[in-house]
Order: structure tokens, then sequence, then C-alpha cells
């Protein structure tokens, strides 16, 4: 994927398919290994990430962390490599010591960070992803991806 791509998605399996492909990416070691996501409610950002963990070679069902705010999954095909799912829907207020915890777990050379509601988040100075997913009606979407801090 470009510095910014702009991609057009008619339909979940789309969605999905470009996220199994910035996972395979992430996996082959050519890009930052955390994605920041943003977009309303029901955009599709826990589609784009069970795509991302499908390229990563995950194959357990991906849950949106939506109330436990994490999901761990370990990437078989990649062993070395864990996914970390956060979702920050539920989060306001305060959101330091979340951006520390997040801020720690980007730093391990083993984990790959997707943060969904990452708008959320303090300023992230790590190499990263970031997806931005707009729904035009029902079924389209828009997906911006651009890596900053790179």
């Amino acid at each position: 994927m470009d510095h910014r791509d702009h991609i057009n998605s008619t339909e979940v399996r789309d969605t999905e398919k470009i996220g199994e492909t910035l996972g395979i990416e992430i996996a082959a070691g050519s890009g930052p290994r955390v994605v920041l996501l943003s977009g309303d409610l029901g955009s599709g950002k826990s589609v784009f990430v069970r795509g991302m963990a499908r390229g990563l070679g995950i194959k357990s069902r991906i849950l949106s962390p939506t109330f436990v705010l994490l999901r761990r999954y370990p990437c078989p095909s990649y062993p070395t490599f864990t996914l970390y799912h956060y979702d920050l829907y539920r989060i306001s207020g305060n959101t330091d010591a979340v951006t520390k915890e997040i801020a720690e777990i980007m730093e391990d050379p083993h984990a790959i960070v997707a943060v969904e509601w990452a708008e959320r988040l303090d300023v992230i100075r790590v190499p990263h992803y970031f997806i931005s997913i707009t729904g035009i009606d029902e079924n389209n979407r828009t997906i911006h991806i651009e890596k900053r801090n790179v």
C-alpha cells in the first residue's frame, strides 16, 4: 500500500480483504505494526481488523473488544507476533492511563496493535497506519489509509 490510499469498499468482503492485505504487509515487515482506526459506529472498523487478523494467519473468531477494551490473539503463522485489538468506544474523560498502556505495548517488537476509536487516544508518536472509514450508505465505504510518523 502506498503512503496514502483511498479505497472504495462496496461490501463487507471488500473491507475484510483490504484489512487482510494490510495484515500481510505488516507481517512481511514492510510497514508499521500499529494501526489506528477511526470511523462512525458501524462503519466497519471491526470488520477491517477481522481481515487484518486473517492476513496475520489468525484463524480464531475475531470479536470486537467493545466491552472488554482489549482482546489478544497469537499469530500462528507468525509465532513471534501477537495482535492486540483495542476498542476505545466506551472510554471517556481522561485517557492517560489507557494511552500509557497502549504506548507500552506499541514498544514491544512482537506486538501488532490495532486500536478502534483511536481519536480518543492522546498523540501517538510511533510510526503507524491511520485508517479512516467513512460510510457512504448501508453497503458502501471509503477507506482512507495513511502512513504517519514514518
